[in-house]
């Protein structure tokens, strides 16, 4: 799961309690204001290294992380 902590159309609330439900989910956190968080470069915003590289990993391997995940600071707000 990827999710900005400020996403305004998805409350970090409600991706945390879909967390609790989904039995070995891990969150990707994002410490932006932000709909999407993976792939924000491609669109010409300030990407989240982080989540990318978290994403692209379990993409290319099927391998989740071994914890949750803060991306703090590392995106500007948009």
């Amino acid at each position: 799961m990827v999710q900005a902590r400020c996403d305004n159309n998805v409350p970090y609330a409600g991706a945390l309690e879909l967390h609790r439900r989904l039995t070995g989910s891990r969150p990707v956190t994002a410490d932006i204001r932000s709909h999407g968080v993976y792939g924000r470069g491609a669109e010409g915003l300030t990407p989240v290294a982080c989540a990318d590289r978290l994403v692209n990993d379990y993409l290319g391997t099927g391998r989740l992380p071994a914890g949750d995940v803060e991306c703090a600071g590392e995106g500007a707000r948009s």
